[in-house]
């Protein structure tokens, strides 16, 4: 698996996939970003103050991405919410109108399963 995660975004991205905004407040606020690469991979410190002078902490190498697991879950758990979410908007355009109501001053309904204007029954 590759992950980056990119603290300022609030961005987590897994094998290419990145989605944002996630919330990450398991996250060192100390680190810029977290990159993954496999088998081993590092740990990217912001930029510090020291004096007056900026300072840029050497990047820590990382064996073992566990300590990143809850990056991944909720990457997982976004994933899922964007997956649900274009499953109701499809299911909610399926039930739409693809094109418009006639103008011949009947009362029509639109039949799903026809998708179709159909007119309506007259009242008796």
């Amino acid at each position: 698996m590759r992950l980056t995660i990119i603290a300022d975004d609030k961005a987590v991205g897994v094998d290419g996939l990145f989605l944002s905004p996630i919330d990450l407040p398991q996250l060192d606020a100390n680190i810029h970003a977290v990159q993954w690469y496999g088998d081993l991979g590092e740990v990217e410190y912001k930029v510090q103050t020291s004096n007056g002078a900026f300072v840029k902490p050497a990047n820590a190498v990382i064996t073992d991405v566990t300590a990143y697991q809850f990056a991944v879950d909720a990457w997982n758990a976004a994933k899922d919410a964007v997956a649900a979410a274009e499953k109701a908007a499809a299911a909610d355009q399926s039930t739409r109108p693809t094109h418009p109501k006639p103008q011949d001053g009947k009362e029509y309904v639109w039949d799903v399963k026809e998708a179709q204007w159909v007119p309506t029954a007259p009242a008796q």
